[in-house]
């Protein structure tokens, strides 16, 4: 069965590797639960890619530099459910082909929850990935890592090629636990794939997001500059295609402060003139919408295509390929939202509303969506607690002891 072993690198380069359900990973205990030594590797890892002149010049390596620390691990580690835990086994992660370094913060959980690991990397990939798995070689080779280097396994070969539907199921076979990040079908197919009778699933599939402003931000146009900032900063990484990226504006307020508000985006501070490629897909994207749904404006802002709409629906966002595009619908107040929120609906962030009626409206037995509400600028920022999973209780089994 044929693969590439990306991370830890052989010492020596084999005409021939073993097959992958043979490799030195399934027959290491795993390590303890949220151990000092972990954090201390994870740590190593922050510190080795804001070391590396190449990877600072990728955001989304820096957000995961920042992310790795050990003072922000150790918060999470505080965080977690009391009580006495232990690892699973080994957890087999599936990897997204459209957001390079999500996976690795699920990675990382499963890490600090003391798992063995092996990771299939989508053969898919540009420059943040090859930095990512340069870094990880880099770390691995370390004689301090050694523990974690049997330990953990990143792989990449051809998914729907048949020598990689046997290397799927022979991973399958052996997983303590599965995290299977990709689209509904794709999801699907691997979870109808047998496994272990205790073999758990933790299933990251198709979500979308949506922000809500209010119209008071308008009000003080620091706020207002800043509410942009922060907005911007979730549509610009991966190209708006993590499920954490907002496809949807909801503006409290009227079309004119909604329109005045998005001229902030034009700002001199704000403006960066998008490629010609990315502005003719934002140009294709609006007239599909002109024509199947009747747009009633569009605002082609700085980097930003804002497509306002009489009434956004779920149905729409089929036609929603990233470049930074943003529905945008106008309501009075929060309760007009409700019907677009469905259990699809991963992320809301916020911004311009007091948070006791953001509560109050979460509260509504009618609300089947959304798992995570945090301010605006704040959607990307992953969190043990993602997608309504705790990933370290989920990566791990409780031991009662009375």
């Amino acid at each position: 069965m044929k693969y590439t072993l990306l991370a830890p690198r052989p010492k020596e380069q084999c005409a021939e590797l073993r097959p992958v359900y043979e490799l030195p990973v399934w027959y290491q205990l795993p390590l303890s639960y949220h151990c000092d030594s972990t954090i201390e590797f994870l740590n190593h890892i922050s510190r080795t890619i804001m070391q590396d002149k190449e990877c600072r010049g990728h955001s989304e390596l820096v957000a995961l530099a920042f992310w790795l620390r050990a003072s922000n691990l150790v918060e999470f580690v505080k965080d977690s459910p009391p009580g006495h835990y232990k690892a699973l086994g080994t957890v087999v992660h599936f990897t997204p082909s459209n957001v390079d370094t999500m996976f690795v913060y699920s990675w990382a959980c499963s890490v600090l929850a003391g798992n063995n690991n092996v990771v299939r990397v989508s053969e898919r990939g540009g420059l943040v990935k090859e930095h990512l798995i340069r870094i990880l070689n880099q770390v691995f080779a370390l004689p301090q890592f050694y523990e974690f280097a049997i330990r953990n396994l990143f792989v990449t070969y051809e998914y729907q090629a048949s020598q990689g539907k046997s290397i799927t199921h022979a991973l399958c076979k052996q997983a303590d636990a599965r995290i299977l990040w990709g689209g509904d079908n794709s999801v699907s197919t691997i979870r109808a794939i047998p496994c272990p009778p205790r073999c758990r699933d933790i299933s990251f599939a198709d979500r979308y997001s949506f922000s809500v402003i209010g119209s008071e931000v308008m009000v003080d146009m620091e706020i207002a500059e800043g509410a942009m900032t922060n907005l911007m900063k979730e549509l610009t990484p991966y190209n708006q295609q993590a499920c954490s990226s907002p496809k949807v504006l909801f503006w409290i307020g009227d079309s004119r402060s909604l329109e005045k508000f998005l001229s902030l985006a034009g700002e001199r501070h704000f403006e960066v003139l998008p490629s010609l490629t990315r502005r003719n897909e934002q140009l294709v994207t609006a007239q599909s919408l002109q024509i199947e749904y009747a747009a009633s404006r569009v605002h082609m802002v700085g980097e930003l295509c804002a497509i306002e709409m009489t009434k956004v629906n779920d149905k729409m966002l089929s036609l929603h390929s990233g470049n930074q595009v943003l529905f945008c619908q106008c309501v009075a107040s929060l309760d007009e939202i409700a019907p677009f929120i469905s259990p699809k609906v991963q992320t809301l962030s916020f911004a311009g509303i007091a948070k006791p009626a953001l509560v109050k409206f979460m509260a509504k037995p009618s609300i089947t969506g959304v798992d995570r509400a945090v301010p605006l600028g704040e959607a990307l920022s992953f969190s043990p607690v993602w997608d309504g999973y705790e990933l370290f209780s989920q990566l791990s089994r409780r031991v009662v002891i009375r």
